[in-house]
């Protein structure tokens, strides 16, 4: 076996470890963020709202990354399989960039001639194959809401590739139009990775850093690109600060206090990088509180130690260099000065990580001359990391396993029990009891734990505590506790329809976005026959998700009981034309065509009915429609076909009837 061939079977190895790791996890469902941002966020099930400029010019929104849900969810009905595809695929994709990243700034860092070319390529290999298959990465790839970070990732990784292109297009005195359109190029990913997260906002700093750090300026152009560029950057930061409100990232704590919190986060996350021990959904990271502690000034020394030795040691060795600061810089705008509620979250360490390993491949590979030893490193430690990941990607299987493993590791944290409760909920309403009184037990004013206190108890049929657990959480939540009004409202929909009233309509003051308080309220105002109110809130409702069709099929019912049949059946009928897989708006765009004596058209939307799905009730209703029509013989037989199914009385004597009715009709004069 030769060398060439060495190096394609270890990165076949490393691209072996990543489908050993990732590819069972398709069959997961989705997570917690994953429900609210994806399976039922209404925004991503439209194509419209991409049509507006507007919305592209909100980087707020994370527009591009919206749109890849809405394609996926698109082609795939929305369902987590082909998210999930999507994201591993992405993450793939990233691992090749990083190799062909890297593989250009280790050429430049360390030189380029036969020898040195092959160990190169076996350095960036190990770097893109720990980028790959590291357990830190998992957050990024499973957590299907985190493609976000695989797609800023990606125009991060592209837009440096461009860029180093395109310098040394400039440096080369090459074809300025080709310079220019890498340039141009790498502004639009950086616009679309922007798009997809603010983080890519670091691929300013990380071309300085490069620019520095690769390149020297001899010439005077050279410094006066350097200048523009340099300008152009600083009015990007500040644009980027000036236009991010801090406000949105929902927080208590000041940008400074956050930033101080980083100080110690950011060596756990070196540790984790090199060390994954303790991977944890939810991290508890303590917020600096205003007094420093000899730990803060222990991991500001560092910091400070490590980024002035890479910017001031102008001969120091480049690889460490660049390493340090591409991990600094791809760590500014999570860990920097813009306050976000999770003071530590693994995900974050996505693109930081290469910056560490470059050092760490780089430095150790230096020493050992025969390429062979080299590989037989590289394939070591990315099976070791490999394996590790194969482990913890087991606890992403479900919401129960990942906060499972989330209390296991940290008795202490009550969100990860609260959320535990939560994930219990169904499948075990017992251990959800238990888990959110771990919870109270460590705050007890921590009401969000009744709330599925209050859900489990329901679920085991104890009305009675659930009321009080439900009524525990709205007084201990001052009153302004929607879910907690929500779930009494839903407890007293039958047994007390005023009440129950009383409350949705608090529920949509606080939250006017709660659809299902809406639809709730519909239906309340639809058994008192309040038409009108009915109406009005199951439209606010399908407003809001449109993609929830049964409240269009309630608003045509209800028309039609307003006298209004015309436009009952309209609206169906709109429907129909873009859901003709919809079995309801068929079957009930049969009953009001059948109420209105139009046969034809009623028997030709129950037969659509069938086709979508030929139950016992959509037989009956077309045998029901025959029965109107006269066709009686036709009626028969789709009786008889339910009859040799479900046994009934009733339809034994309805086909006896329509016989009567057919012999009445032979012999009659």
């Amino acid at each position: 076996m030769n060398q060439k061939q060495a190096l394609w079977i270890s990165m076949l190895i490393c691209i072996a470890w990543g489908i050993v790791i990732y590819i069972p996890s398709i069959a997961y469902s989705y997570q917690f963020d994953d429900i609210i941002h994806i399976a039922d966020n209404q925004h991503i099930s439209s194509i419209d709202p991409y049509k507006d400029v507007s919305f592209w010019a909100t980087h707020w929104h994370r527009p591009f990354s919206k749109f890849t849900f809405t394609l996926t969810s698109f082609l795939n009905d929305n369902q987590p399989q082909g998210h999930r595809w999507i994201n591993i695929i992405l993450h793939f994709i990233n691992g090749v960039l990083v190799y062909f990243l890297f593989l250009k700034i280790i050429t430049k860092t360390i030189g380029f001639d036969d020898k040195q070319a092959d160990k190169n390529k076996i350095t960036a290999l190990f770097i893109a194959g720990i980028f790959l298959v590291h357990p830190i990465q998992i957050q990024s790839v499973v957590y299907i809401i985190q493609r976000m970070n695989l797609l800023s990732a990606f125009f991060t990784f592209s837009a440096l590739l461009l860029y180093i292109k395109g310098r040394d297009s400039y440096g080369e005195k090459k074809s300025i139009l080709l310079t220019g359109l890498c340039y141009l190029f790498a502004l639009i990913a950086m616009l679309l990775g922007i798009m997809s997260k603010q983080n890519a906002a670091v691929i300013l700093l990380l071309i300085i850093m490069l620019e520095f750090t690769l390149y020297s300026a001899n010439r005077k152009r050279e410094w006066i690109f350097r200048i523009l560029f340099l300008i152009i950057t600083a009015i990007g930061i500040l644009g980027f600060v000036i236009f991010t409100d801090i406000g949105l990232m929902k927080t208590t704590l000041s940008p400074l206090r956050y930033f101080v919190s980083q100080w110690t986060v950011m060596l756990q996350y070196i540790r984790m990088v090199f060390i994954p021990y303790g991977l944890n959904i939810d991290h508890v990271a303590p917020g600096y509180q205003g007094m420093l502690s000899i730990r803060d000034i222990f991991a500001l020394g560092i910091h400070l130690a490590a980024i002035g030795w890479a910017v001031f040691k102008k001969n120091g060795h480049p690889a460490i260099r660049i390493g340090i600061l591409w991990f600094y810089a791809a760590h500014s705008v999570e860990s920097g000065l813009i306050p976000i509620s999770d003071i530590m979250v693994e995900h974050r360490n996505y693109l930081p990580l290469t910056g560490l390993f470059f050092i760490i491949g780089t430095l150790l590979f230096q020493p050992i001359k025969k390429p062979y030893n080299l590989l037989l490193f590289t394939v070591l430690i990315v099976s070791s990391y490999g394996a590790a990941s194969v482990v913890r990607i087991n606890d992403w299987k479900s919401m129960e396993t990942i906060w499972q493993d989330s209390v296991t590791k940290n008795k202490k944290n009550k969100r990860a029990w609260n959320n535990l409760s939560y994930a219990l909920l169904t499948s075990d309403p017992d251990r959800a009891i238990k888990a959110g009184e771990k919870a109270l037990m460590l705050d007890s004013a921590y009401y969000e734990a009744y709330d599925n206190i209050g859900a489990a108890y329901y679920n085991l049929g104890d009305t009675a505590h659930a009321i009080y657990c439900f009524n525990k959480s709205v007084r201990s939540g001052s009153g302004s506790n929607p879910v907690a009004l929500f779930n009494l409202a839903n407890l007293y929909l039958h047994k007390d329809p005023e009440t129950a009233c009383e409350l949705f309509e608090k529920v949509i003051t606080m939250n006017p976005e709660k659809t299902e308080a809406y639809a709730q309220l519909g239906y309340l105002y639809h058994q008192k026959g309040d038409y009108l109110r009915a109406i009005k809130n199951y439209t606010h409702a399908y407003h809001q998700k449109p993609n929830k069709l049964n409240y269009l099929i309630n608003i045509a019912v209800l028309e039609d009981l307003l006298g209004n049949a015309d436009k009952s059946i309209t609206l169906l009928e709109e429907a129909a034309k873009s859901n003709f897989d919809n079995e309801m708006i068929f079957y009930t765009l049969a009953n009001l065509y059948g109420e209105h004596n139009r046969f034809s058209q009623s028997l030709e939307a129950i037969n659509q009915a069938i086709r979508i799905h030929p139950t016992a009730k959509n037989f009956i209703k077309r045998g029901y429609i025959y029965e109107q029509s006269g066709a009686f013989h036709e009626a028969i037989a789709d009786y008889q076909r339910v009859l040799s199914t479900y046994p009934s009385k009733t339809l034994e004597k309805k086909i006896d009837n329509l016989k009567t009715s057919i012999n009445h009709t032979s012999f009659s004069p």
